[in-house]
């Protein structure tokens, strides 16, 4: 399993976002909804399932939008991570 620290996982969705939506990273907000940046359904799903992969989780197709920015969607698969590591 990777790095599970919060940091870290932000980073990961910053550079997926970054990545995927053509974004600066520059100009990513933590605390902004992601719907700002454009991250719809499909991109939503791929979102997910990285982070599933990455982090040995099984998350909700909806999790994106229970948790819609990237603070809270770090802090939520960071505590799941500790939690699935225990």
């Amino acid at each position: 399993m990777h790095d599970v620290s919060e940091i870290t996982i932000q980073g990961r969705i910053m550079r997926f976002i970054s990545d995927e939506l053509g974004i600066s990273a520059r100009e990513i907000d933590l605390d902004a909804n992601l719907g700002v940046y454009g991250l719809e359904s499909v991109a939503a799903s791929k979102l997910i399932g990285t982070l599933e992969k990455e982090y040995g989780l099984e998350l909700s197709p909806v999790f994106v939008f229970e948790f819609p920015t990237i603070a809270a969607l770090s802090g939520e698969i960071h505590r799941l991570a500790v939690v699935h590591a225990q």
